[in-house]
């Protein structure tokens, strides 16, 4: 991957959590004073969002394999492309979107339930496991109904890396929700002691959705998924769930690996410093893929890791 483009310098940052404990086993935020693990308020999340929205759909009542959303243009509403460029104009279900990372269906959730109703319990979930709001999302604006309906899916809500891994943790952990931290306990040398820290937790999402939606991520890594260009990079005795996703015309892109046990989040864009202020989206990331560019950091870290 070219680290330097006219003028623009490739920022990457990663987090690594141990999923049945929240405690952070590594952290990247970059080169230089900006951790970019928790830089302002998050950038663009992109297809990371996906999973979230379909658990919300069972937390709703609906079940696994009755989830069936069309790949295709509906008449007078507007459809964004897939990433591949073409619909299947045909019904799939949860397996599919996420394995493929598919948009059409995910913004025609409109055909089978009220999405900004949806929309705005993913956020309370979200605040439930302590991740801060997006102050650019209004999803009670009415006037912006449509835009919501086809942004929101898509991943146009800003959350930081920390948050994102977070969120994962909750997902891949049960659906309950360990506050991510640096330390597990501290050492008192005057008194010999040892003080361990209580982790706030909370079952924020039913285990067994919860379980359904993290293990369809492993379709990632299948015949036509997003994941599977890294696979090659990875033991092939380890059964993993991925998450890809580029987000703003293919300005940031992330990936989530986890083997159930480990989860890496890592980001990657490009930047620059103007003024003592990084600003990064400045150009497409390599491949314009997510998966393609931030996927081969997080194998290239879980590698050294294990």
């Amino acid at each position: 991957m070219f680290k330097r483009i006219q003028g623009f310098d490739l920022y990457t940052a990663a987090v690594v959590v141990d999923v049945k404990t929240g405690n952070v086993i590594a952290h990247y935020g970059s080169e230089g004073v900006t951790d970019l693990t928790q830089f302002a308020g998050g950038n663009p999340v992109g297809s990371i969002i996906k999973p979230f929205i379909l658990l919300q759909m069972l937390e709703a009542g609906f079940k696994f394999d009755n989830i069936s959303l069309y790949d295709g243009q509906i008449k007078g509403k507007r459809t964004p492309n897939n990433y591949s460029g073409h619909y299947s104009n045909t019904n799939v279900g949860i397996n599919e979107i996420l394995g493929k990372s598919l948009n059409a269906p995910m913004v025609n959730i409109r055909q089978v339930t009220d999405p900004l109703t949806l929309f705005n319990s993913v956020e309370e979930h979200f605040t439930d496991m302590n991740i801060s709001n997006d102050n650019f999302l209004h999803l009670d604006d009415a006037n912006r109904r449509t835009e919501h309906e086809i942004n929101y899916p898509l991943g146009s809500r800003n959350m930081t890396l920390f948050e994102i891994a977070q969120a994962y943790q909750t997902l891949f952990n049960g659906g309950q929700c360990l506050q991510l931290s640096v330390f597990s306990s501290a050492y008192d040398p005057y008194k010999n002691t040892t003080q361990q820290f209580n982790q706030k937790q909370r079952q924020v999402y039913n285990h067994d959705n919860a379980d359904l939606i993290a293990t369809a991520l492993n379709n990632a890594m299948q015949t036509g998924g997003t994941g599977t260009h890294i696979k090659s990079l990875l033991p092939q005795d380890v059964t993993f769930y991925v998450k890809t996703g580029t987000s703003d015309e293919a300005k940031h892109g992330y990936t989530v690996l986890c083997d159930g046990e480990t989860l890496i989040v890592t980001y990657i864009s490009y930047g620059k410093v103007e003024n003592d202020y990084l600003k990064l989206g400045q150009l497409p990331i390599p491949f314009e893929s997510g998966g393609r560019s931030a996927g081969v950091l997080a194998a290239d870290i879980y590698n050294e890791l294990k």
